[in-house]
């Protein structure tokens, strides 16, 4: 049996213009982040999995990070190396909040999307995107991990 609709209910003009220009302070930090590194190979990635590797975590700030494994850890961006396709730096927004993840490890490490190995160090950077306005200085806080 067909699908009638009442008139009032289908719209078919099509009256606001496509966005743009991206209003969301995470989608103009990805925007300026591709534009930092379009000359150099790496990809950008969002909001990826990383599963059993090792952790450099450095916070903002600070010049020096703390070493630990992770089991599991989801980051707003990877930065992947266009051929060998593992992850150079992931980056965490510090304007977001993250919940405690309450599910298990899987019993089987696995590699991820990104290509994560057991035994591969990761530089964790935690970034506020409110203060990295624009490509130059995205590329400047990067720089001493690429």
């Amino acid at each position: 049996m067909p699908l009638n609709l009442p008139k009032w209910l289908v719209r078919t003009d099509r009256g606001a213009q496509a966005r743009t220009q991206r209003t969301r302070v995470s989608d103009q930090f990805e925007q300026d982040l591709r534009e930092a590194l379009g000359n150099l190979p790496y990809e950008v990635h969002s909001s990826l999995l990383l599963e059993n590797f090792m952790a450099l975590t450095v916070q903002p700030g600070e010049t020096q990070g703390t070493l630990a494994r992770e089991a599991r850890r989801r980051v707003d961006f990877a930065i992947v190396a266009s051929r060998s396709r593992t992850p150079a730096v992931a980056i965490m927004l510090t304007t977001r909040a993250y919940g405690r993840d309450r599910r298990q490890p899987p019993a089987n490490p696995t590699e991820t999307e990104a290509g994560v190995k057991n035994n591969s160090i990761v530089p964790v950077v935690h970034l506020n995107p409110r203060e990295l306005k624009g490509a130059p200085a995205i590329a400047e806080a990067l720089k001493p991990y690429l």
